[in-house]
């Protein structure tokens, strides 16, 4: 998160420097969840107390009123927007029902959506997997990057992930069928490629949620 996210907007900034305002327009701007909003404010600012703990800046600044500020800016960025708690509830579904919800997803959703299901991939693992991840003959995968925050990370997503993952030969067979359909198909082309980006970087997660959920976006290929 550190390396994905905080240091491309602030590694040239001046810690002391930076404003809360500047911090909440920043995070408002970014195209996630209020929950993961939430999660970056605490990280950036568990920055700024490993900072103050080494005595690298500050514990406080004057403020223009004359008085003084925490020099973390982080803690005078508030609101609903900032919330670390998620109303998401997991829904678990019959085979039956899995199968009926796949069934109205068209391509490359449909893949996608199968992969996830059967395999139990994250989806920033599956964003993330290269053709020559695939071991057809050993019909497994093996997760060796993640595709998070629109950047490519080494390994899993987290220490607990599997590195490899049994693959049935349903999926196999879908995945072979849609290989061959692929303008981008070699060993070492992603499985879920941006057209857009002409195969260079796989597909985002927040694109694909906006093309397949959002009824404004159906019909349009903006990937």
């Amino acid at each position: 998160m550190i390396c994905n996210v905080l240091m491309p907007k602030w590694e040239s900034a001046v810690a002391v420097d930076i404003m809360s305002s500047e911090v909440k327009s920043w995070l408002l701007s970014l195209d996630v969840s209020d929950c993961t909003r939430g999660k970056y404010r605490a990280k950036m600012s568990q920055v700024y107390m490993w900072a103050k703990t080494e005595e690298l800046i500050p514990q406080v600044i004057p403020a223009k009123d004359g008085g003084f500020l925490d020099s973390d800016p982080c803690t005078r960025v508030k609101g609903p927007g900032f919330s670390q708690e998620s109303d998401y509830e997991a829904l678990a579904l019959e085979v039956e029902d899995t199968f009926a919800l796949l069934s109205q997803l068209k391509q490359p959703e449909y893949e996608l959506s199968l992969l996830v299901a059967i395999c139990g991939l994250r989806i920033s693992e599956a964003l993330g997997l290269l053709w020559r991840h695939i071991l057809w003959n050993r019909a497994m995968i093996a997760i060796r990057q993640s595709y998070v925050h629109s950047h490519l990370q080494p390994g899993a997503k987290t220490k607990l992930s599997r590195s490899r993952v049994e693959v049935p030969q349903l999926a196999l067979d879908v995945l072979a069928e849609w290989r061959r359909e692929r303008p981008y198909a070699g060993d070492d082309d992603f499985v879920f490629p941006s057209l857009k980006l002409r195969g260079r970087k796989p597909r985002t997660a927040s694109m694909i949620v906006r093309t397949t959920c959002d009824p404004l976006q159906s019909g349009r290929e903006s990937w």
